[in-house]
């Protein structure tokens, strides 16, 4: 049978496990945010920077037809 010293261990170095593991999981959430908010950041410069290369291919064929 355990006694109470026993028991106790055993639920705090569980109890310190649970913990670690959610701050683990806390910090990979952050990160993974991160790299979403960048990832759609490259994603919505891309975007623009091919509008941008469209609005200089209308002005230089406006150019040519004036």
């Amino acid at each position: 049978m355990f006694n109470q010293n026993k028991i106790f261990l055993i639920f705090h170095t569980n109890l310190e496990t649970v913990r670690s593991l959610a701050t683990y999981s806390a910090e990979i959430n952050l990160k993974w945010d991160k790299v979403k908010r960048d990832e759609q950041e490259l994603v919505e410069r891309a975007i623009t920077e091919k509008i941008q290369g469209l609005w200089v291919k209308v002005a230089l064929i406006n150019n040519v037809y004036q």
